[in-house]
């Protein structure tokens, strides 16, 4: 089975674990996950703001799930429209 995104958001992880975003920003704060932070630093900012996504397979390692499993996930859950 083909994944379709190895990367994802924090509306696929949440729907995914169930829990909410603040829920996984703290897991980001902590180092319970790793984000993958997109795009270029740019110089003089003091804040990163750069998109954040997530390895399909370090959130299917976090869950105990296969890496088909967390993608099937995600695929129901923008089935459903959450």
């Amino acid at each position: 089975m083909a994944i379709a995104n190895p990367l994802l958001n924090f509306t696929d992880l949440s729907s995914v674990l169930s829990v909410t975003r603040p829920t996984l920003k703290r897991y980001v704060a902590t180092g319970l996950l790793k984000p993958v932070k997109l795009g270029v630093v740019r110089p003089g900012r003091i804040r990163d703001n750069r998109p954040v996504r997530f390895r399909i397979e370090d959130i299917a390692s976090f869950a105990h799930l296969t890496v088909d499993q967390v993608d099937a996930a995600v695929t129901a859950a923008k089935a459903v429209g959450k």
